[in-house]
């Protein structure tokens, strides 16, 4: 039987005194735990400590802007504090930490994608210590998904002006010997792209730019005269997507230019390398309008009207999407039109473009529905940047986020595990020691009621045949909410 802890983190607080945060990627973070132990399941609680959350508890206000909320001026400062505040890092950013959990060198942080992340107690999930990424690696934000290697290095991307930085923090060292390993110019340095995640195989990063991007010249606008910082956010559909594969070795990019059809994303899935081709999954949107969908009010709405709610289903068509990039030799004659996927059983193209660009248009791995896949997690310790079978992810149901779902990538073929009126979270999957095979582990989710809001379970799933092995139910003296990501230790 599993052993071992789940911690997932998400929004916890929706409210502050009279205020109301407006965007579900606003709420104060919530650390949750799920410790398993010789067959039993312990669960606790507890809001992240962040300045951000200090600050607005103090005021009993909503004093720091967040994505889709624009803070009331802080009571608890001078007009002279106001002002100088509009001259801080502060003043773009919150450190409320509420996307992920991930360990780096042995500790557990939380993480957004701004330069600040917390570290937290991994037994009793108190705050630690507040860590400024600045202060060690030349970056200004950065993903909530980093990645791995073999050796517990850490691997994540940020921004500096005109360029998206990979940078490395080693097990041993930490923050203290992290350092940036390549340098990736931006396409459009005044619109850089919005980016969640990336990849990386066995010799490249893989980062995608697309057509959601951060307009500089509003985030200054904004920066002095406010506003929620969802509205420097623009959707621009004449901007192609495009693919930047850099060396893991030199952190050179690859001369050769791959482009896509523009589509939105959050989270990749995985990639890999397979005979002269890197092979990219992403689930993928048509367009920007998931962002609209995940206004609160906007989720009211949904959950008091059928009629809103498919309207917003269809905002938010979703669809795994595999991309194949293939590696051109310095001696390969391109000619224009081309098809250079060799890959068998690959109906994924990459054509030569009359400007010599390679055009790339995806297989699809699910069919396009309503969120057909979102936070996907495959065997991250065996199989991560190598070739892959399964993903696991959330899936829709009419309109609610309420299955887990099993995809074969090879087949195409899907399994799901759903229960009426309940709600799981992200799939995790544990892998079975000593397995052989790819599926051969565990799948645990934090289940939470549609009816009873302070009820729920800790589900664990044969991740081979997606059926339950077991639940841990809980009640709670208060409101469970729902959560993003998590990690298992």
């Amino acid at each position: 039987m599993v052993e071992g802890s789940l911690i997932r983190n998400g929004p916890g607080k929706q409210r502050i005194g009279c205020d109301e945060f407006k965007h579900m990627f606003d709420g104060s973070a919530l650390i949750r735990k799920f410790d398993i132990e010789n067959g039993r399941v312990f669960y606790r609680s507890r809001f992240l400590r962040s300045k951000t959350f200090e600050r607005n508890m103090a005021c009993n206000r909503i004093v720091v802007s967040e994505f889709g909320t624009e803070a009331v001026p802080d009571p608890c400062k001078t007009l002279l504090d106001r002002f100088m505040a509009y001259f801080t890092i502060d003043k773009l950013f919150s450190d409320n930490d509420l996307v992920n959990i991930v360990e780096i060198s042995d500790e557990l942080y939380a993480l957004s994608e701004t330069p600040f992340i917390t570290k937290i107690d991994k037994n009793n999930l108190s705050t630690l210590e507040h860590i400024d990424m600045r202060k060690y690696l030349a970056v200004n934000i950065a993903t909530a998904h980093p990645h791995y290697d073999t050796d517990k290095n850490v691997y994540n991307i940020g921004s500096n002006f005109g360029c998206y930085s990979i940078v490395k923090i080693p097990k041993e060292k930490g923050f203290q010997q992290g350092s940036v390993v390549a340098n990736i110019p931006a396409y459009r340095p005044f619109n850089p792209s919005y980016y969640h995640s990336f990849c990386l195989t066995e010799n490249f990063f893989v980062f995608i730019e697309q057509a959601l991007v951060l307009s500089v010249s509003t985030a200054i606008t904004q920066h002095f005269f406010g506003g929620s910082n969802s509205n420097i956010f623009k959707w621009i559909p004449e901007y192609m997507n495009k693919f930047h594969l850099t060396s893991r070795q030199d952190g050179k990019e690859l001369s050769h230019i791959y482009v896509s059809d523009p589509f939105m994303f959050f989270h990749t899935i995985n990639a890999y390398e397979d005979n002269d081709h890197v092979i990219v999954d992403i689930c993928c949107y048509n367009d920007d309008k998931v962002l609209q969908t995940l206004f609160m009010d906007a989720i009211k709405e949904a959950e008091a009207d059928i009629n809103s709610a498919k309207k917003q289903a269809d905002y938010i068509r979703s669809q795994a999407r595999r991309f194949v990039l293939p590696l051109i030799r310095f001696d390969d004659q391109l000619i224009i039109g081309q098809n250079l996927n060799r890959l068998e059983n690959s109906s994924a193209v990459a054509v030569v473009s009359e400007n010599f660009e390679i055009k790339c248009t995806p297989e699809a791995l699910t069919e396009e529905s309503a969120a057909m896949a979102e936070m996907p997690t495959i065997n991250y310790k065996n199989f991560n940047g190598k070739k892959y079978r399964y993903f696991y992810a959330l899936c829709r149901r009419d309109d609610l986020l309420c299955r887990l779902m099993k995809c074969d990538t090879r087949t195409k073929s899907i399994v799901l595990w759903e229960e009426n009126n309940f709600y799981p979270s992200e799939p995790i999957f544990v892998p079975r020691p000593d397995a052989i095979d790819e599926d051969d582990g565990i799948i645990l989710s934090s289940v939470i009621s549609e009816i009873e809001n302070n009820k729920g379970f800790l589900l664990i799933l044969d991740a081979k045949s997606m059926k339950e092995i077991a639940r841990a139910e809980m009640e709670t003296p208060s409101y469970l909410p729902p959560d993003f990501h998590g990690y298992f230790c």
